[in-house]
C-alpha cells in the first residue's frame, strides 16, 4: 500500500506541475489576460518560497563601487571609539580586516605591525581589535606544534576560511632588537608566508606533509622587535599614548565586532570577482614593487566596497603609513585643521554628519584625541576652538537644536567646501590608470605600455608606417 500510495503521489505531483507550466505557456502566448487563482497556488506550491517558476525572471540590482561602503563606515567608526589612532590608522586598520576575506583574491598579502616606542600605548588593544574583525582570527602564540597542527588542518579544510594570525610580544620571537634566528615556525610564517603558494612541511607518522602558511598575520612589538626584512612586509602603525572615548571590554565590544566581522565578510563575498579582478597600479607613483604588494589588497576591498571616497581614504592611509616624511604634502595650520575637520566627520562623528551638521565642541574634543598634532597638543580647550574658528572663517558657525538642546557649530558642506578651496596639489582624489590592451592600442600607447624605446621603437615605427 506504501508503493501505491507514493506512486499516486508522484503522478499528482506531474500532473499539477504540467498544469502549472500549461498556464504560464499560454500566459506568454495571450498578453493581457486574467491570472488563474488556481495556477498561482500550484505555482507557489510547488516552487516553494524564494524559487523561480516557469514565467519568472531573477532581477538583481548591478552591483557599482562603493554600494557597501557604509559597511567600511560603520566598522571603522567602531574602531576609532576604542582607539587614540589617527582616521589614516582607523583606516587601514578597518581595510585590512576585510582584506582578510578575500586573501585568495590576492598574489600577496601584507603584514600589520602596530609599534610603538613606549609601553601602554594601545598597540595590544589595536592589534586584538583588528583580529576580531579579521577572518578566522588565531592566537600565534603557544607551542609550535599547536600553531602547525591549526595551519594544517586549515588547509584540509579549504571550504573554512584562512586564519588570521595574530601574536602580541613578538619580541619573544626575534628578540627586543630584532636581530635573534629563530627556529620558531612564526619567523618562516612571516617572512615567507605573504606570497600565495607558500607552504611548510612537518611529519604526520613519519610521512613529511605539507600546509600552507599563505596566511594574514597581525602583530605587536615594541621598537625594533621586528627584523628588517620582515618589516618592509608589514603595514607599520605607529601607536602613541592617548584617551580613547570607551573600553575594550569583553562584555559589549567584543561581541559587536564579531557582528561587523560577519558583516564585513557577507559584503566581501558578495564582490569577490570584482575585488580578484582590482589593480591599484597607477593610483600614486610610489605605489609599486613592494609597496603594491603589501597595499593593493586594502586598495581593492577600498575602491570596490567603498568607492571613491574610501579609495582618497586608503590612499591617505598609504601616504600616512608607507611614505618617509620628505614624500608627504606639508600643511599650513588651517589646512591642517580642515583636513583633520573633514576626516573627523567622515569617520568618528559621521553618524551626527550624516544630519548634514555637527556640533563645534565635539569637534574640537574629537580633534583634541588626535596623536601625533603638535599644532594642537599645548593648546587649551578655549584655545583650541580659537583654531578651529580661525581656520573655518569666512564659514560661521549657526546655531540647531539636538536632542531638544542648543548647539553651536557648522554646517558639514561648508567644512568640505572650505578644505577643497584650500587643498593643496598633490591631495586630489585617488584615479586609477585605464589599462591598455597592447593588441588594440595605437602605436604612441603600444610603446608606452610595452617600454619599447631607442632604436627597437624606432624599428617599430618605422615598420608601422610601411
Amino acid at each position: 500500500m506504501d508503493l501505491i500510495g507514493a506512486a499516486i503521489a508522484v503522478d499528482r505531483a506531474l500532473e499539477r506541475k504540467q498544469r502549472v507550466q500549461q498556464v504560464h505557456q499560454a500566459a506568454q502566448a495571450a498578453e493581457g489576460t486574467e491570472a488563474d487563482p488556481l495556477a498561482e497556488a500550484l505555482a507557489a506550491e510547488i516552487g516553494g518560497p524564494g524559487r523561480i517558476v516557469p514565467g519568472e525572471q531573477a532581477t538583481e540590482r548591478e552591483a557599482v563601487p562603493g554600494d557597501r561602503k557604509h559597511v567600511l563606515n560603520e566598522t571603522a567608526e567602531f574602531v576609532a571609539k576604542y582607539l587614540c589612532a589617527t582616521p589614516a590608522q582607523v583606516d587601514a586598520m578597518t581595510l585590512y580586516a576585510a582584506a582578510t576575506y578575500a586573501l585568495q583574491a590576492f598574489p600577496t598579502f601584507g603584514r600589520m605591525l602596530f609599534t610603538s616606542e613606549q609601553e601602554a600605548s594601545g598597540k595590544t588593544v589595536a592589534m586584538m581589535i583588528t583580529a576580531a574583525l579579521s577572518a578566522n582570527p588565531l592566537d600565534a602564540s603557544g607551542t609550535s606544534y599547536a600553531l602547525q597542527s591549526a595551519l594544517a588542518s586549515a588547509s584540509n579544510t579549504p571550504e573554512q576560511l584562512t586564519p588570521t594570525l595574530y601574536l602580541d610580544e613578538v619580541s619573544e620571537v626575534f628578540g627586543k632588537s630584532g636581530l635573534i634566528a629563530s627556529r620558531n615556525p612564526v619567523a618562516e610564517i612571516l617572512r615567507k608566508g605573504y606570497k600565495a603558494g607558500a607552504a611548510r612541511s612537518w611529519s604526520v607518522n613519519r610521512t613529511a606533509e605539507q600546509y600552507s602558511i599563505y596566511t594574514p598575520f597581525i602583530m605587536a612589538g615594541l621598537r625594533n622587535a621586528v627584523p628588517r626584512d620582515i618589516r618592509t612586509r608589514c603595514i607599520v602603525v605607529v601607536m602613541r599614548p592617548g584617551s580613547p572615548r570607551a573600553y575594550f571590554d569583553a562584555r559589549e565590544a567584543e561581541p559587536d565586532a564579531q557582528a561587523l566581522a560577519g558583516s564585513l565578510g557577507q559584503a566581501v563575498a558578495t564582490r569577490i570577482t570584482d575585488i580578484a579582478a582590482f589593480r591599484a597600479r597607477g593610483v600614486h607613483p610610489r605605489l609599486r614593487d613592494r609597496h603594491l604588494e603589501v597595499w593593493e589588497g586594502l586598495f581593492a576591498v577600498a575602491y570596490i566596497l567603498g568607492g571613491q571616497e574610501w579609495l582618497n581614504r586608503c590612499l591617505a592611509a598609504f601616504r600616512e603609513l608607507a611614505l618617509a616624511e620628505s614624500d608627504l604634502v606639508t600643511l599650513s595650520p588651517r589646512q591642517q585643521v580642515l583636513r583633520d575637520s573633514v576626516m573627523i566627520i567622515d569617520g568618528p562623528l559621521a553618524e551626527m554628519a550624516a544630519a548634514g551638521f555637527v556640533g563645534g565642541l565635539t569637534l574640537r574634543d574629537e580633534m583634541r584625541r588626535l596623536p601625533d598634532r603638535p599644532l594642537y597638543a599645548p593648546r587649551s580647550p578655549a584655545g583650541m576652538s580659537s583654531l578651529i574658528c580661525d581656520a573655518m572663517m569666512p564659514v560661521v558657525t549657526s546655531q540647531k537644536r539636538v536632542d531638544g538642546q542648543p548647539v553651536r557649530g557648522y554646517l558639514t558642506y561648508q567644512i568640505r567646501e572650505a578644505w577643497e578651496a584650500i587643498r593643496p596639489p598633490g591631495m586630489e582624489d585617488a584615479s586609477l590608470a585605464e589599462e591598455i590592451d597592447p593588441l588594440e592600442a595605437t602605436d604612441e600607447d603600444y610603446l608606452a605600455v610595452t617600454g619599447v624605446t631607442g632604436e627597437a621603437g624606432e624599428e617599430h615605427d618605422k615598420e608601422a608606417r610601411t
